[in-house]
């Protein structure tokens, strides 16, 4: 049996499968249809979709999720049920209420082709009517014809360039990620508004930042101001904090973020809530809480631009807060760790667990040091305050495979005890299979089999494949790809979910291909173009990312390079995530850029590139001279090619004119370590008359050593 979809609530029934061709129905219906059998396929998905397709009919599918308001419509004021509208306009009649009632009367009758067809010809008659377009591009979205409902919303525009269609066509180009043309869109919305909005400023300062335009943004900012001086929003310190770091002022950038944070607690609490975003309308409390998220972000901006020290000193000043908001105390145990400071981690995620105010995404960092620092007593501990309730099924599985990565088992049984609840488990079926195969020794393909038999959220796709994997089990894998469909005719919206299930399950190599083929087909081509190159990235494929980054490595394509950078080293594809660095470094040479660079080197023990990496980076930075050495002095040992290195770079230190004294003692002292002594003697020999010791107990050692 075939039942197709053409308009939400329009099912024509063709005789074999089931088949849907726009994303109308929610995927739990349909599973639920599809395992009960063919009397409720027939009747009851009849019934929901027909209600929910004449909601969104007549509220607009694409209406509603825009936003867009569609006025102009005549038909409101006249009683048309009791007309016959086909034989009105059988007589020629080609009013615009007509025409938009008929449309919406075959629409309702799944007469979705004819509905735009009556539309195309009005509009074809008269070009210049942007109501009568307003009610073409409302089907279009209805039918899921979503480039033509783009393309009369760009005619929209031009005709009547008001601050509803622009709006619409501004979250358009948002949704596809076509931001230079977004920016143009705002411009005009500013425009149009005369800059009355705040609101707008903001939107295109976000979106100027997000294409590397980081002067026009601060451009913005100052408009904003200019038009506004009184208005306050925590996303423009955002973007300042952001643009100072990428400038390298990370002092300017640390002035903002705490200036702003002790700003705001201290209007929090003299009871005056901060005006111009969401925070107006909170109670204090609420209002706090918020603030304390936005130091976590703050955070968060440092350690990615690789300061951690940064990172952590910001929420220093705020420590109280970290036992009521997780996101802070997250943040903060990032940036201890980030700065390798393990035992004071571990020491303070202890403390916040005997306070029970550990939240769940802090017992992975919590595991791992237990294991590291903790006895066996310690290690059990974790799971003494440990409330599974407060976990959600995604948090639960994490912890689960972080615990079993570590190779705890006492530790990971007694984590999975705490889960082994059937309160918790009948509303998570994939911590179902997770908790068995972790508790008991039996076969868990029963419970997989009963996983598969409800309708999974892409989430627990993606996990449940991890398991796969993990025991392994291909025969499980297949299994849940062909949940999905087979990729030669997968619908757009499952291509993400089904890359992600490969990917995570370390076979991304697998698809790429595939998703090549897909990639000339019109109506998917773009969504497997995109996914095809995060698998490419994920599977160490290096001939279509470097493609990519020699066509298109532009200001706009920033973050998805940032974004492949990550899946290539993540997977381990150390030589690749070097290559995608040094390209964003070569582009911008921000922090953020530049630590990439380095962690790529490291990964790949690209050790010789790291040296002249830093090195190079020092005559512009003097902060990586004492990293340099430090590299140096800890390679040496087991390399000829850094002996070299180290000892050309030492000499070179203690005969420069503006370094401090004990930067030169050290370098005096890893000559003499590596047997260079003599090219240090004149110089301590000086210093030993100049200065006394510790040079003189150097000289003395060192005479020793040579004669």
């Amino acid at each position: 049996m075939t039942w197709t979809l053409n308009y939400p609530g329009c099912w024509f029934n063709n005789g074999v499968q089931l088949t849907r061709n726009i994303p109308m129905v929610p995927l739990s219906i349909l599973a639920y249809v599809k395992q009960h059998g063919r009397h409720i396929l027939t009747w009851a998905s009849v019934l929901v979709t027909v209600l929910v397709g004449l909601w969104f009919l007549w509220n607009g599918a694409m209406v509603h999720l825009l936003g867009i308001d569609v006025s102009g419509s005549q038909s409101a004021a006249r009683d048309i049920t009791k007309m016959d509208l086909e034989a009105i306009y059988a007589s020629g009649n080609r009013e615009l209420w007509l025409v938009t009632a008929l449309a919406d009367q075959r629409a309702v009758r799944c007469s979705g082709d004819n509905a735009i067809a009556v539309l195309l010809d009005y509009v074809a008659t008269n070009p210049n009517d942007a109501q009568g377009r307003k009610k073409l591009a409302e089907h279009y979205g209805l039918a899921a014809r979503y480039d033509e409902f783009q393309k009369e919303y760009e005619v929209i525009s031009e005709l009547e360039p008001i601050e509803s269609n622009l709006t619409v066509l501004s979250k358009i180009y948002s949704a596809q990620g076509k931001h230079l043309k977004q920016i143009d869109i705002l411009r005009k919305i500013i425009d149009a508004t005369k800059g009355r909005k705040p609101k707008y400023f903001l939107d295109l300062a976000i979106t100027q930042q997000i294409t590397g335009h980081s002067k026009a943004t601060q451009t913005t900012l100052k408009e904003l101001r200019a038009h506004h001086p009184d208005y306050m929003d925590y996303r423009t310190v955002r973007i300042e904090v952001t643009n100072a770091i990428e400038q390298e002022k990370i002092d300017a950038a640390y002035t903002q973020a705490t200036a702003w944070i002790a700003r705001q607690n201290d209007r929090i609490a003299k009871g005056k809530i901060r005006s111009g975003d969401a925070l107006e309308a909170m109670t204090p409390e609420d209002a706090l809480q918020q603030l304390a998220k936005e130091l976590a972000e703050l955070s968060w901006l440092f350690l990615r631009a690789y300061q951690p020290v940064m990172a952590s000193t910001i929420i220093v000043p705020y420590d109280a807060w970290l036992a009521n908001s997780p996101d802070l105390a997250l943040a903060y145990v990032d940036a201890l760790i980030a700065q390798g400071k393990l035992k004071k981690t571990y020491q303070k995620i202890q403390s916040l667990d005997q306070a029970q105010t550990l939240g769940p995404r802090l017992y992975i960092p919590y595991v791992k040091l237990a294991a590291m620092y903790g006895n066996d007593a310690d290690q059990l501990a974790v799971t003494h305050h440990l409330n599974p309730f407060l976990f959600d099924e995604e948090q639960a599985i994490s912890l689960l495979f972080a615990t079993r990565g570590i190779e705890k088992p006492k530790m990971l049984h007694a984590i999975a005890k705490r889960f082994n609840d059937p309160s918790i488990l009948v509303a998570a079926p994939v911590l179902h299979v997770f908790v068995d195969w972790v508790t008991a020794s039996r076969n868990v393909n029963p419970r997989i089999q009963k996983a598969f038999a409800v309708s999974l959220k892409p989430v627990q796709h993606k996990r449940l494949a991890q398991l796969c994997s993990a025991i392994p089990d291909e025969l499980c894998f297949q299994a849940i790809v062909k949940q999905l469909g087979n990729v030669e005719q997968i619908q757009a919206e499952q291509i993400k979910e089904l890359a992600e299930i490969y990917m995570v399950s370390h076979r991304a190599n697998e698809l790429v291909d595939v998703f090549t083929m897909r990639m000339q087909q019109p109506s998917t081509g773009e969504t497997f173009s995109s996914e095809r190159l995060r698998l490419a990235a994920a599977g160490g494929r290096d001939d279509i990312i470097r493609a990519w980054l020699k066509a298109s490595m532009t200001s706009d394509r920033l973050n998805t390079a940032i974004e492949l950078f990550h899946l290539a080293n993540s997977n381990h594809h150390a030589n690749l995530a070097a290559e995608i660095a040094e390209v964003l470094y070569q582009y911008r040479a921000t922090g953020q850029h530049r630590g990439m660079v380095i962690d790529a080197y490291i990964a790949g023990r690209k050790i010789g590139s790291l040296m002249d990496f830093i090195h190079a980076d020092s005559m512009n930075r003097p902060e990586n001279k004492d990293r340099y050495s430090y590299l140096l002095r800890t390679h040496a040992f087991n390399d000829a090619t850094m002996r070299e290195r180290v000892v050309a770079y030492c000499t070179q230190i203690i005969r420069a004119g503006k370094v401090p004294a004990h930067k030169k003692l050290i370098c005096a002292d890893i000559l003499i370590i590596q047997g260079a002594a003599i090219r240090a003697l004149d110089y301590i020999q000086a210093n030993a008359v100049r200065y006394g010791e510790p040079w003189q107990s150097l000289a003395t050692q060192l005479t020793y050593r040579l004669y």
